[in-house]
């Protein structure tokens, strides 16, 4: 304030509704979607999935944020559209999903769509995570939206690799409520991850993300066992060098038997 300038930082709380009625697999048509409620880009949207023979149904709709047809439809879509205001005034959001928790997952954050927006610009410097992270992470949101996307039934060997690389970024990212985790765990758990060193504990394979975190956490100990330097170098620069980074991976492979 005294410089002339200053900034305010805020943390909201939102309990965004959902956009399924629990209505199970109701299939609906043009007509149930009330003209005063839904807007016209709304209307076009269902128009065309119906046109392409696509059943337009609660599933559907949640995954699109388009409120089901319902007595509640309006108030939803207010709600949202006020949320949505909120969101596109804020520089992030981390969204919690009601079903990654019944996965299991915790903490139950949404990484498709939790997003941070600082940084942004060509002349903005600031970054919101450090370089060591921005390497091991770079394709984790991709890699988990990209599994969504797969049919149930597709058993090709494409689709149940995808599916357990989504596994395995899922089990680094397991941390019970109210723990705390060493930032060069975080790291090589990450990278174990993003090297596809996990992908076969998933594989074909009943494991829980449980086991999958059981057995990183047990890796990552030996790591730390075998390269004291680099995790020293780790923590202090917060960067992982080409050595480093070779220095983990090597010691990985060895820990996970591969």
């Amino acid at each position: 304030k005294k410089a002339g300038g200053g900034s305010l930082s805020m943390l909201l709380l939102l309990d965004r509704p959902s956009t399924n009625d629990g209505g199970g697999n109701t299939a609906y048509t043009l007509d149930d979607f009330d003209t005063s409620i839904y807007g016209g880009k709304v209307l076009q949207r269902i128009k065309l999935m119906q046109e392409r023979g696509i059943e337009v149904t609660n599933e559907v709709l949640g995954k699109l944020g388009i409120p089901s047809p319902g007595k509640d439809a309006k108030e939803v879509k207010f709600k949202l559209q006020h949320i949505d205001e909120l969101i596109s005034l804020s520089d992030g959001q981390i969204v919690l999903n009601p079903k990654i928790r019944d996965q299991g997952l915790q903490p139950a954050i949404d990484s498709t769509l939790s997003v941070t927006r600082v940084g942004i610009g060509a002349d903005n410097l600031a970054v919101p995570s450090s370089a060591a992270m921005r390497q091991v992470a770079a394709r984790l949101r991709f890699d988990l939206a990209q599994a969504t996307d797969i049919p149930p039934d597709d058993t090709t060997p494409a689709a149940v690799q995808q599916r357990a690389r989504s596994k395995a970024w899922q089990s680094v990212l397991q941390q019970p409520w109210g723990t705390t985790r060493p930032y060069s765990d975080q790291i090589i758990a990450l990278l174990a991850a993003a090297e596809g060193l996990l992908d076969d504990v998933f594989a074909g394979t009943d494991a829980t993300l449980d086991d999958g975190q059981a057995k990183v956490s047990a890796a990552v100990e030996e790591v730390k066992g075998e390269c004291g330097a680099a995790v020293a170098e780790l923590e202090a620069e917060q960067q992982l060098s080409v050595q480093s980074k070779n220095a983990f991976k090597t010691a990985l492979r060895t820990a996970l038997g591969k």
